[in-house]
């Protein structure tokens, strides 16, 4: 981990604090840290302020050091010594340990698959559908919840639709359908469109697929078809199989210009050539 971030500080007020006070320390940085009502009984503020009270640190003595609470990053302690201040967790090693828990077993994995798709949960609800202990899942649900992947209504877990969830439950798709389909010997490429590549979908969505050849026949039904089948089995849906050829995207962008616009935009290639070269 590389050296903790430092704020340069300016104490408003003497470095001593009487036991369980409060004070309001100025931040003097070169990107400026706006807070609204802060926390610890401290009143709305417009400028850069930050909430302290007392802390420890081992590089200063008691009394010339505070812990710093800060509310747009409440996830990391600092302390102030002095003229600055001591991160003592970065960012990017908080975000790294979200993965991690997020995707650290196959049953955490199984738990995340059913809340992404299915909303609002509740502990027991998962725990039986996942075949996992209550206890664990009531950890993984609370787990989602700190890390803004879903919000909590009382026993009830909805998914959020946050840029993050949604990249999260994009990848699950993916990786699934890489395994799932993967490109049959007569197709130049396979991929994915629609909620499934764009991680919108929901229990009750289609998987839309795509295979490119270079030349359209009507043997291509059976094959094609097959694949859409296997597919959706692994999936647990119904899959749409859409063959395309280079002359029928060339159609598809001039005479269907949105669908042409709306499949190239969200489409994944999982395998061999994509799509948007046309």
């Amino acid at each position: 981990m590389g050296e903790a971030p430092r704020i340069n500080v300016t104490l408003r007020q003497p470095r001593r604090l009487p036991h369980g006070a409060v004070r309001r320390v100025y931040i003097s940085t070169a990107r400026k840290l706006r807070c609204g009502s802060l926390c610890q009984g401290i009143p709305e503020v417009r400028g850069n302020f930050w909430a302290v009270g007392p802390g420890t640190c081992p590089r200063s003595s008691p009394r010339r050091c505070f812990q710093v609470r800060n509310i747009l990053f409440p996830d990391r302690k600092h302390f102030v010594s002095g003229t600055e201040t001591i991160s003592s967790r970065s960012r990017n090693s908080m975000e790294k340990s979200v993965l991690s828990e997020l995707f650290k077993t196959e049953e955490r994995i199984r738990i995340l698959w059913y809340v992404a798709e299915r909303s609002p949960v509740t502990a027991t609800a998962v725990a039986a559908a996942t075949g996992t202990s209550k206890a664990l899942v009531s950890r993984y649900l609370r787990l989602l919840a700190r890390s803004g992947f879903c919000t909590q209504r009382g026993r009830e877990y909805i998914w959020s639709g946050n840029a993050q969830s949604l990249a999260v439950k994009r990848l699950l798709n993916i990786d699934l359908l890489v395994a799932a389909v993967p490109l049959p010997e007569w197709a130049r490429g396979v991929g994915v469109y629609g909620s499934y590549a764009e991680g919108t979908n929901t229990a009750d969505s289609d998987l839309d697929l795509w295979v490119l050849v270079d030349e359209y026949t009507p043997d291509l039904e059976v094959p094609a078809a097959r694949v859409g089948r296997s597919a959706g089995a692994a999936v647990g849906t119904e899959a749409n199989l859409l063959i395309l050829t280079p002359d029928r995207l060339s159609d598809l962008r001039e005479t269907d210009r949105p669908f042409y616009t709306s499949l190239v935009r969200s489409s994944v290639t999982l395998g061999g050539a994509s799509i948007d070269i046309y």
